[in-house]
């Protein structure tokens, strides 16, 4: 949206240099909020997604854990706090980076008014064969990557959660039929 820089601008200034972020529609179904900012559990390492049809439940600028996807963020954060991990590419490198900035007190906001479209699918079996497609072995190392250096509890998360996605990321590849995109994931994890 041409709005958008600016009103992530006005929310960070209006915040003390936060990062923000934007509200982000599905491009193919522009009035579907794929995100509103979203967070992680620190004990299971589930992605906990703000979004569904905007109905104006996320019309309020707030906190938020992490800037998927589209992050505003000043030169001064990246140069106080660094930039993006380079252990971290194409999945959970946003959420790193966010949970980093909040270690130093710098946090993430939520701007309602700043706009953009993600060209993600909607539809569950096409979301299954792009995350295993594309990022499987991403998502297997980075979510382990990020949840040792964040969680609760690393021990338990890799004990009792890590069975539970290797079991999940199991059944998207039988949906899919799409076993080397498991394979992948398994060799990330």
């Amino acid at each position: 949206h041409p709005q958008m820089l600016l009103n992530l601008w006005i929310t960070s200034k209006r915040h003390r240099q936060a990062i923000t972020t934007p509200k982000i529609y599905y491009l193919s179904h522009p009035k579907t909020i794929w995100s509103a900012g979203t967070g992680i559990n620190l004990i299971t390492g589930q992605v906990l997604f703000r979004n569904g049809l905007d109905t104006g439940q996320f019309d309020h600028e707030e906190p938020v854990q992490v800037a998927p996807a589209a992050i505003f963020v000043k030169k001064s954060v990246t140069d106080h706090i660094g930039g993006f991990d380079s252990n971290y590419v194409s999945s959970w490198e946003d959420a790193e980076f966010c949970f980093r900035a909040k270690k130093t007190g710098i946090s993430t906001y939520f701007s309602p008014h700043a706009i953009a479209f993600h060209n993600i699918p909607l539809d569950p079996q096409s979301e299954a064969r792009r995350l295993l497609g594309r990022y499987g072995f991403r998502i297997g190392k980075n979510r382990l990557l990020f949840m040792k250096k964040f969680a609760t509890n690393y021990t338990l998360f890799v004990v009792l959660f890590m069975p539970i996605y290797l079991v999940y990321y199991f059944t998207l590849a039988l949906k899919t039929r799409d076993f080397t995109g498991y394979k992948d994931f398994i060799k990330g994890t």
